[in-house]
């Protein structure tokens, strides 16, 4: 009989210190100031252990490698990843637009956390001549800068309104808004060539129309463009300058205060720059502890307690995850208390349009092979097609183990 209790009490304490261990969830995140989240979460809950293994960019072979519960990134809504997440019924409003953007089939597969839009920055004084107080087109800046145009003695520029080439994501800005009205699913890099040199001719249309040559605007970006936009628009050597929601915090308050931004738009449509999402992985074993975590960075109150934190940790993190976040509540809160630029300026829902599907390694693809393309095809005659410049890339590049 003793023997009988004996047992009985030992079964229950190993059962008892079995119930105890903690569930374990693996992060993988572009995003290193997560830390701070899963620290606090942690903190409210002692049963669960949060692992965050930070990598420069998620693709589905890192994703594969890692095995993670949650994976959070920028613009990894590729049919690869979303093939490999679990669905995710996560119950925050967030914007539609950027919420149909993560779904695969019916699916809501990657719920939207935050997201960026094209800021153009200029003078308070020039932004005021502006006929809408939210968005600038391209015909604006174009308006504009006609009458600023000056050359020198020697006939070289010496002024000069606005260039795309001088920050490559507004060759992507055209080419999101190109893309909207091309009906094509950009699953991969083959089947484009036309649409990139489409956006090519309209980039060196505009490029021409100002400096007058692409050799000419080379030579003053080369001449001038050592120095940030915001002194050179200080300075009146240019009107405006393409920046993200990070380059704005990062410009002195003093200088700030005579600024005043726009977002880049087209014919009343703003393109989604990019979207920073959270998902569920297909095979882990801990799904509902992953949605639950995820849940609850959807809450407002936790974004407000984030942005304090990052703050007190001396980060330099615009609004959420250096976004506006998904949820509109926040940005008309939070974001609007912290980053008074914006008070008046959240778009609505229906003026945004987010790509439904990108190729999977879209960061690396954008940088290393997009944005080099541009480069040289406003630059230089006969250059390669797009998709012979991406397969030339593909074949000779290593996919990073992280």
């Amino acid at each position: 009989m003793i023997k009988t209790i004996s047992a009985l009490i030992l079964m229950l304490g190993i059962c008892f210190s079995c119930s105890k261990a903690p569930s374990k969830l693996l992060i993988l995140s572009d995003k290193s100031e997560l830390a701070g989240a899963a620290e606090i979460y942690t903190a409210l809950h002692p049963d669960i252990q949060i692992t965050l293994r930070h990598v420069p960019y998620i693709s589905a072979s890192v994703l594969s490698e890692h095995a993670a519960d949650i994976v959070i990134g920028d613009d990894i809504n590729s049919e690869a990843i979303l093939t490999m997440l679990a669905p995710a019924d996560i119950s925050t409003p967030v914007y539609p637009v950027l919420a149909s953007a993560g779904k695969h089939g019916k699916q809501e597969a990657l719920i939207p956390l935050a997201f960026n839009l094209p800021l153009i920055v200029g003078r308070r004084e020039v932004m005021k001549e502006l006929p809408d107080p939210v968005i600038i087109r391209q015909a604006d800046i174009r308006t504009l800068e006609e009458k600023f145009v000056r050359r020198d003695r020697y006939g070289r520029l010496s002024n000069l309104g606005f260039s795309p080439s001088w920050n490559p994501a507004s060759y992507l800005d055209l080419l999101i808004l190109e893309y909207r009205i091309s009906e094509l699913i950009f699953e991969d890099m083959h089947g484009f060539d036309e649409l990139f040199v489409r956006v090519r001719d309209e980039l060196s249309d505009w490029i021409s129309s100002s400096a007058g040559s692409p050799d000419a605007d080379f030579e003053f970006t080369r001449r001038y463009y050592y120095l940030p936009g915001d002194v050179l628009i200080a300075n009146k050597r240019t009107l405006f300058t393409r920046m993200s929601f990070a380059d704005w915090i990062a410009i002195p308050g003093t200088a700030a205060e005579n600024l005043a931004i726009r977002y880049f738009a087209g014919d009343r449509v703003i393109p989604v720059q990019s979207v920073t999402w959270g998902g569920i992985g297909k095979n882990s074993p801990a799904k509902r502890q992953a949605a639950e975590f995820l849940q609850w960075l959807l809450t407002p109150d936790v974004q407000t307690q984030l942005m304090d934190r990052w703050e007190k940790d001396g980060l330099t993190v615009f609004g959420f995850l250096n976004g506006l976040s998904s949820i509109p509540q926040v940005n008309q809160t939070a974001v609007v208390e912290r980053f008074p630029a914006i008070r008046g300026m959240l778009p609505e829902n229906h003026f945004l349009f987010a790509m439904p599907i990108l190729p999977d390694r879209w960061s690396r693809i954008r940088n290393e092979v997009i944005v080099p393309w541009f480069n040289s095809a406003l630059y230089t005659e006969n250059a390669a097609k797009l998709s012979e410049y991406y397969d030339k890339w593909d074949l000779h590049s290593l996919e990073e183990r992280y």
